[in-house]
């Protein structure tokens, strides 16, 4: 990013420019071109729900295939306990 003079932490439509609903996601934020943040914004909730722009996605914990996107972008609920990362 800094090469390239792009921001690290990204608003969704700046990766995904032609994604209609990455335009008007305003809850999370991508770090770099590959890391999706979606955190918790509201005290006391228990789960998030996340947009993927359509992709692989996997889990920052174990790497393993988290949400697979692939055919079209999707809407998923998150559980969020305090002892892990989405």
């Amino acid at each position: 990013a800094n090469s390239a003079g792009a921001t690290v932490a990204r608003a969704l439509w700046m990766n995904y420019p032609t994604d209609n609903t990455a335009l008007t996601i305003d809850s999370q934020f991508m770090l770099g071109s590959a890391v999706l943040v979606s955190p918790v914004i509201t005290q006391g909730a228990t789960s998030v729900d996340a947009y993927f722009p359509q992709g692989l996605w996997y889990s920052f914990q174990d790497r393993s295939l988290a949400i697979d996107a692939s055919a079209a972008s999707v809407m998923r609920t998150l559980d969020t306990p305090l002892t892990s990362v989405n």
